[in-house]
């Protein structure tokens, strides 16, 4: 980075409120993704995430309910007949 070349206080001044003002610009942007991340690790998002479970579908929690007992009800059938 190359050295500035101030000719006045008036320069530096300016440069240095410029620095600041991006200094606040970034620590709120820092501030609004903790707070959005904060929102995202919610045990419904996390499960939303996990399990495949949407608010907007109220069929979803059937869909998972089925993945999730079906191997079991078709291993039981099998399991009855081999006997």
């Amino acid at each position: 980075m190359r050295k500035k070349i101030y000719s006045s206080y008036d320069e530096i001044n300016r440069d240095l409120e410029i620095l600041n003002l991006e200094r606040k610009l970034h620590y709120h942007k820092v501030r609004k993704s903790i707070e959005a991340l904060k929102d995202d690790i919610t045990l419904p998002n996390l499960a939303e995430g996990f399990f495949g479970i949407s608010k907007n579908d109220p069929l979803s929690v059937g869909k998972v309910a089925i993945r999730t007992l079906l191997p079991i009800a078709v291993r039981t059938v099998f399991n009855f007949f081999k006997k």
